[in-house]
């Protein structure tokens, strides 16, 4: 189940999130970062499932993506 979870649901929740947040901002010009901040999160556990989840440039990537989401909830708290 939970390998289903990370290869099906996650994926498709973010491009929900994604659709979302575009829609929002061409109706509203308004961006939620906290949303924005989860699609950063959650990319890791999405690329985790894949045929490259030990290459060093994925881990990199996913340190780059963990990093710049904490950024991105810092600057949305001051917001």
């Amino acid at each position: 189940m939970l390998k289903y979870l990370s290869t099906i649901i996650i994926p498709i929740c973010l491009v929900i999130i994604i659709s979302t947040q575009i829609y929002n901002y061409y109706q509203n010009m308004d961006i939620s970062f906290p949303l924005i901040a989860m699609i950063f999160f959650l990319m890791p556990t999405v690329l985790a499932n894949t045929k490259y989840k030990n290459s060093k440039r994925i881990n990199n990537f996913n340190i780059f993506m963990l990093i710049t989401g904490f950024v991105i909830i810092i600057l949305s708290l001051f917001k």
